[in-house]
């Protein structure tokens, strides 16, 4: 019904449900930081970062709902109008909701990581939040500067990096949480140096879909290096706990082959 792009490589679709069903309730039923997939051209799959009900749940708009897709591959338009796409998911690990609760929650963003976030502060309670936000365009996309989120303190300082912003921001290392959301080796960058400052690794999540490919767990594309063994982003992820990417955490078996 509709389609935008949203950046490089980034478009977002308005989508109508067809007669079978109401795809909105798969938005309701996901963890924050969950994906999905949508077929492309020649057999590719499309990451799908953000599933959200449009409709005002009354009527025909009670279908409708708008996906964010991760990355687009070179060829022919995705989404075109009035072609017919099938949205999967959710697929994968997402926020641990449970972490952040009743805490401080410091969250250092990079670009579109900043998007990623947002479900899991307007969820996140009990404690302050305070948003970093870099990148070539801070708070792009992400609805900056949130000002509906009362309890959010939103920042953009021109720090050069993530690592930047965890070596000045304000936090109680026995009370705070982390979310990390930006290319891999600057999210574990930063995450180290918040270990450093006393925050328990296991306080910290790091999400990484930017390193999603075929979101099928068949590639190996997407597969992160640790002290354990190898991860992969499609299965173990998106969101990780540091203390897995640390090799700090409890060794877990690894994950077997196929999708979620």
């Amino acid at each position: 019904m509709g389609r935008s792009v949203e950046g490089p490589g980034k478009v977002r679709l308005r989508l109508a449900g067809d007669t079978g069903g109401t795809p909105g309730t798969a938005a309701a039923r996901s963890v924050p930081g969950q994906y999905w997939v949508l077929p492309a051209h020649g057999g590719a799959r499309i990451p799908v970062v953000d599933v959200t009900p449009a409709g005002n749940g009354s009527g025909e708009d009670a279908s409708l709902i708008e996906v964010l897709t991760l990355w687009v591959p070179c060829g022919p338009p995705v989404g075109a109008v009035g072609e017919r796409l099938e949205v999967r998911g959710p697929l994968g690990k997402g926020w641990n909701l449970e972490r952040v609760t009743g805490k401080d929650v410091l969250v250092i963003a990079w670009d579109g990581g900043l998007p990623l976030t947002r479900p899991v502060i307007e969820r996140a309670g009990g404690g302050r939040v305070r948003v970093w936000a870099g990148g070539t365009a801070p708070g792009s996309g992400g609805g900056s500067p949130w000002p509906e989120l009362a309890n959010a303190t939103i920042e953009a300082d021109g720090l050069p990096d993530m690592a930047a912003a965890a070596r000045t921001a304000a936090f109680d290392p026995a009370r705070s949480a982390a979310l990390l959301a930006g290319p891999l080796p600057m999210a574990r960058s930063a995450a180290a140096v918040l270990v450093e400052r006393g925050m328990p690794a296991s306080s910290i999540q790091v999400a990484v879909h930017s390193m999603l490919r075929c979101a099928s767990g068949t590639c190996g594309r997407c597969r992160i290096s640790t002290p354990y063994g190898s991860l992969r982003a499609c299965h173990d992820g998106p969101v990780l706990p540091y203390d897995r990417l640390a090799g700090t955490g409890e060794r877990q078996p690894p994950a077997g082959g196929g999708e979620e």
